[in-house]
């Protein structure tokens, strides 16, 4: 599974680069190494660097904790045991190596790429930056700090690290992009989409050599590309065990370094997703010290979460190494990539917007437009309403977006919830036994749901539904419904997936979905199933009619056989972390079938809510 690391990061290079760090001599006209090694290491362990972000980027801390994991015999990243979650006592263990490393230098054959500037080029680099500044700055210390830089500049300089310096040659870095492949409507499992980031840069020198089985030639001048993705380590096969590590967080994560035409051909052709491209801002210190840290993340395993480590905590950690403004602070135990980019947005970090989209949507785009992530609504969703019945429900979706929403930015309607729970408190005067005041009546744990134009995309509209619900109507006893709605927390099991067909005109769409179900309450209920409908979306609009037709196999024992569902939603307010809309939402049900297996009391039921939606 970590191939991708092999091509870029154990190749051979012909001809070695100057490393890095000479370009940080600036100023130093002649270098003494002859330097004390306690005063040395006074002096650097006076230095603020433990203090900065720039060094908990490069431990990569999230919550005063850092996401790889900690010294082990398998995880040497960290110098001290308690490096992961101490920054100032893995500042110390690394001064510490420092100047062992310098102490006996002299004693070493160059080219040991175990040497402490062949392992921590960036730490060493951020180090001298510190130097630097404080040199130039001409503080009551400026011949310390001087003598300090010139005897770890001598240090590097006497250091041949030959995959350093390889790696860096193949890897020239000018512009940094960051991608975000928009979510797939052949692949609704691609939920809120992929971000990572596209690097390039012109090569510096010709390069004739072989990494294993592969050729790699490049010419002076060439403009080289590269993609920087972080992804979960999964099972070489379909695992569903997979999923449910990666809800929990016990996945191991890694990045990987690949060429940009492997990730634009997967995202682009194969799986036919638009690609949004942002130019961010960065100089040229930055990038160097950024390269060196990649170099750095070579063969480390990190921690990986779907919800609270995923793509967009990987990459948004790593970019916080050019500086601290590209991360951010939660208030949520996640963020999607849609969210992540307009943050960047609004803080000014990117420079340059573009997006391409794959051959078979480009009639869609052409016709109704692409899709603008700036300006969609926030991915979590908490309704409140007054239902028909004297109930007030509530509906929370942490991860999620909906046909629903009274959105116009997105041209397509795609509909993903990961997990979403939906509640009721009933307000009457009194209650039966089996009634409960407070009672949950349903729990999603997949929604995915996409309507596809088929005329001009040639895609098949889908559905896959993965939920616990309660029954229509107020259970009684045995097989037998009362005439009244659920007013308790039974919740069973209902599966659904399909396959249909969707047509876009101008402000509607008309769509056309059958599907299989299993449904078991009381039985086990297999079932076919059609829905028909019309979605208008309008400037701040949305309006939907539909209806769902059942036939069930064994006995219909959801509540209804047959639903005619209209829908309306009026955006109110908008900004890039809020969406307030308000809706009316009514359901006529019946059973129109004969059903001998289970009891209803009542063969029709009419219910209304209406209600406000405020997405965060």
């Amino acid at each position: 599974m970590r191939v991708v690391f092999l091509a870029l990061w154990a190749c051979l290079c012909a001809s070695p680069l100057v490393a890095s760090q000479a370009s940080l001599s600036v100023g130093i006209s002649s270098i003494d190494f002859r330097v004390d090694s306690a005063t040395l290491r006074e002096t650097l362990l006076a230095l603020p660097v433990p203090q900065s972000p720039t060094w908990r980027a490069l431990l990569h801390y999230q919550n005063n904790h850092s996401s790889i994991p900690k010294q082990s015999q398998k995880s040497t990243f960290f110098l001290h045991k308690k490096g992961h979650k101490n920054p100032r006592l893995e500042y110390i263990a690394t001064i510490n190596s420092l100047i062992n490393a310098i102490d006996s230098s002299g004693l070493k054959a160059n080219g040991n790429e175990r040497e402490f500037a062949c392992l921590y080029p960036a730490r060493l680099q951020l180090i001298e930056l510190y130097l630097q500044n404080l040199v130039a700055s001409s503080t009551t210390n400026a011949l310390a700090y001087k003598q300090a830089l010139q005897a770890i500049l001598a240090y590097g300089q006497s250091t041949l690290c030959k995959g350093l310096q390889e790696f860096l040659a193949l890897v020239p870095i000018d512009e940094i992009w960051l991608e975000f492949a928009a979510e797939s409507d052949i692949y609704p499992g691609s939920s809120m989409g992929h971000i990572y980031l596209r690097l390039l840069g012109e090569s510096q020198q010709d390069i004739d050599t072989e990494a294993g089985d592969i050729k790699i030639v490049r010419k002076k001048g060439d403009i080289q590309e590269y993609g920087m993705s972080y992804y979960a380590i999964l099972s070489e096969f379909f695992n569903p065990l997979d999923y449910i590590r990666a809800m929990f967080g016990s996945l191991t994560g890694y990045y990987a370094l690949t060429p940009y035409s492997n990730l634009s051909t997967e995202y682009l052709e194969n799986q036919s997703r638009v690609l949004y491209r942002f130019k961010l801002e960065s100089t040229f210190s930055q990038r160097e010290l950024f390269r060196l840290h990649l170099w750095e993340l070579k063969d480390r395993q990190i921690h990986y979460a779907f919800i609270t480590h995923n793509c967009t905590d990987g990459i948004a950690q790593i970019l916080s190494v050019l500086d601290s403004s590209y991360g951010f602070k939660k208030f949520k135990p996640f963020i999607t990539p849609a969210t992540y980019i307009k943050r960047l947005d609004s803080t000014g970090q990117i420079a340059t917007q573009e997006w391409l989209a794959p051959p078979h949507k480009q009639k869609f785009i052409n016709r109704f437009g692409v899709n603008d992530i700036l300006h969609s609504y926030p991915n979590s969703k908490l309704t409140l309403d007054y239902e028909q019945g004297n109930l007030l429900s509530f509906y929370l979706a942490p991860i999620y977006s909906a046909i629903t929403n009274a959105d116009s930015s997105y041209k397509e309607h795609i509909e993903s919830r990961l997990f979403a729970i939906e509640g009721k408190i009933a307000l009457d005067s009194s209650l039966t036994t089996r009634q409960e005041r407070a009672f949950l009546s349903q729990i999603e744990l997949l929604h995915l749901y996409s309507l596809a134009d088929f005329y001009r995309t040639h895609t098949l509209s889908k559905l896959i539904s993965v939920r616990l619900e309660s029954n229509l109507y107020q259970y009684e006893a045995s097989n037998a419904f009362g005439a009244f709605i659920n007013r308790q927390t039974r919740l069973f099991p209902t599966i659904e997936s399909g396959l249909g067909f969707s047509a876009y005109a101008r402000y509607l769409t008309f769509f056309a979905l059958p599907f299989l179900g299993y449904r078991y309450e009381v039985i086990h209920n297999p079932y076919i199933a059609m829905r028909l409908g019309v979605i208008a979306r309008l400037p701040r609009v949305k309006a939907i009619v539909e209806s769902s037709l059942y036939y069930d196999i064994l006995g219909n024992n959801r509540g209804y056989d047959s639903r005619l569902r209209g829908f309306l939603g009026i955006n109110l307010y908008t900004s890039k972390h809020f969406a307030l809309d308000v809706f009316v939402d009514s359901s006529v049900y019946w059973n129109l079938l004969p059903n001998t297996r289970i009891i209803y009391e009542t063969q029709h039921l009419w219910q209304t809510k209406a209600g406000i939606s405020l997405h965060f």
